[in-house]
């Protein structure tokens, strides 16, 4: 474990300690759910931090930052603090399946939020349930309306009800909601766009000084992931076809709403929200992957002989190579 980790678990346990004393002393019920659940969320970062150790896969994609889409990312929610401090930001992140669209979540939790001006509470995460495929192709407005929410806690609560929660809590609030192409069915246009109006219309402002991040992960399947090696081959190339032309088709209508976004008007399109376009992730660069097995010390040389001739690779193909090589020892 490198420096910055051990000092970063260090942190952790030091803020543990100080909310199992406040618990012990609190005496409203409110107070004391409140350090309850803020107490849950550290042992999850800590037992975390803790398995990251020296030459860990785990660790390699903890520090797979993807700088340029960060700063995408930091720049809106600066911008977002200034103008609508009271409502909720809303992000999206897209791309396949190998790209691991999940850890750029990740980092919002233990990198951004925490980071933010006047943040000593942690942060309260919770992931959306996605809706079913059904729903979204008949309401997909009423589909996320009815949506449940999975805590840290180990409590699930409906998406409304987390109205209070906000409200009642300092530490910023981190919704993630990880949406595959095929669950949206042919329209995860429409499906974004009435994820955004569910945002723009249907949440009260936010008290003073609490932010509400809301992550849309839109994940692209490849032809690996649904292995269609295994279908008859013109049933496979059929298939393979229709799901490049909905993942087209979907990258298109993000890009237009990003251009829309980037435009004269910006956010004022949506009247109660900020929505931020995080570009599309794309396969990890030489140099990056590099920088990162250092600071988790895993051998260069490795990633070397995997990159090859090649400037650069899918991450999923970094993380399954260590995997693999921890497996074999």
């Amino acid at each position: 474990m490198s420096d910055p980790d051990r000092k970063t678990l260090a942190t952790l346990r030091r803020e543990r300690g100080v909310l199992l004393e406040a618990y012990g002393n609190a005496i409203e019920p409110l107070n004391r759910e409140r350090l309850k659940r803020q107490i849950d969320q550290i042992e999850v970062e800590i037992a975390g931090w803790s398995r990251l150790g020296s030459g860990s896969p785990e660790a390699l994609l903890r520090k797979c930052d993807r700088a340029k889409h960060l700063a995408k990312l930091l720049l809106e929610l600066g911008r977002h603090v200034k103008a609508r401090p009271h409502r909720p930001f809303v992000c999206i992140i897209h791309g396949d399946d190998r790209e691991r669209p999940d850890y750029f979540h990740e980092h919002l939790k233990r990198d951004v939020l925490p980071g933010l001006p006047g943040n000593r509470h942690g942060v309260n995460a919770f992931r959306i349930n996605p809706p079913d495929r059904e729903s979204l192709r008949k309401d997909p407005l009423q589909a996320f309306k009815n949506c449940v929410v999975d805590g840290e806690d180990g409590f699930t609560r409906r998406l409304d009800e987390l109205i209070g929660i906000v409200a009642n809590n300092p530490a910023p609030v981190l919704l993630n909601l990880r949406l595959f192409r095929r669950e949206a069915d042919a329209a995860a246009n429409k499906v974004i766009d009435a994820f955004l109006a569910f945002w723009d219309g249907h949440w009260p402002d936010l008290p003073e000084g609490q932010r509400l991040v809301v992550c849309f992960s839109l994940t692209y399947e490849t032809a690996g992931s649904l292995r269609l090696r295994r279908w008859p081959r013109m049933f496979a190339i059929n298939r393979s076809r229709r799901m490049a032309a909905l993942n087209r088709n979907s990258k298109r209508g993000i890009e237009q709403l990003a251009r829309s976004l980037d435009g004269e008007d910006g956010n004022e399109c949506y009247q109660q929200l900020s929505v931020a376009v995080i570009p599309e992730l794309g396969p990890v660069s030489r140099e990056d992957a590099l920088r990162w097995a250092e600071d988790c010390d895993l051998p260069k040389e490795d990633i070397v002989r995997l990159f090859g001739s090649r400037d650069s690779v899918p991450l999923n193909d970094i993380t399954d190579h260590f995997m693999k090589k921890r497996r074999r020892k």
